[in-house]
């Protein structure tokens, strides 16, 4: 990521929804010397991850919160938690109800976002799993919303889709005031499957599951 703050003014601050302690998108912007929030509904994931940073980064300014984040709470949780509304970089990734937060979180001070989307849903579509605050992911990948759902959601909020990651799940978003300093995205010809973590057999199961699953589309909307 350091290629996108290398293009735009930053004050060097992240918040992200949804982490591990081995999968986090702001690591190295940590390493960096970043500051910022750091948001789960694990409170094992919260533990270790705060035991990690406090080890290998004992002078970083990272507030961890263990906290169920959704639709009704995402702004209290996020802005009572900075000292200012600006953030550099928003990261989203809940495995569950991720558009339907990220469609209520006031990004109007974010730079860059990185949200998951779900490639088992498929190209050119805008499709999205149904609300419930109390989603539980069940590792069967039925999460979130469409790649089109996501760019779609995010050009209305004035953000341009300027990269997807080599395994098909993180996509990324710039505030259009610095567009012209990117490469602006196809969502149809950019979209990245994962199946390549997957044999043939085991990626055509999951795509039939998932395809069997209940989704809003948006199309019809």
């Amino acid at each position: 990521m350091s290629i996108f703050f290398s293009k735009i003014s930053h004050n060097k601050f992240f918040v992200e929804l949804g982490f591990d302690f081995f999968e986090c998108n702001s690591l190295n912007l940590i390493k960096n010397g970043w500051n910022g929030i750091l948001i789960d509904a694990d409170e094992d994931k919260c533990l270790k991850i705060e035991r990690c940073l406090k080890f290998f980064y004992p002078k970083n300014n990272v507030k961890v919160i263990n906290e169920k984040i959704n639709r009704e709470n995402i702004n209290e949780v996020i802005f009572s938690n900075i000292k200012n509304n600006h953030i550099d970089f928003l990261s989203i990734d809940i495995d569950g109800n991720d558009y339907w937060v990220l469609e209520k979180i006031d990004i109007n001070n974010v730079n860059v976002l990185c949200s998951e989307y779900n490639p088992w849903i498929g190209n050119i579509t805008q499709k999205v799993i149904p609300y419930s605050k109390d989603f539980t992911y069940e590792y069967d990948y039925y999460f979130g919303a469409s790649l089109h759902s996501y760019v779609n959601l995010l050009n209305s909020n004035n953000f341009d889709l300027i990269a997807i990651d080599s395994s098909g799940t993180n996509a990324f978003y710039v505030k259009k005031n610095f567009s012209e300093k990117f490469e602006i995205l196809s969502a149809t010809k950019s979209f990245k499957k994962s199946s390549r973590f997957h044999s043939r057999d085991e990626a055509l199961k999951i795509e039939n599951y998932v395809h069997k699953c209940k989704f809003i589309d948006l199309n019809d909307k």
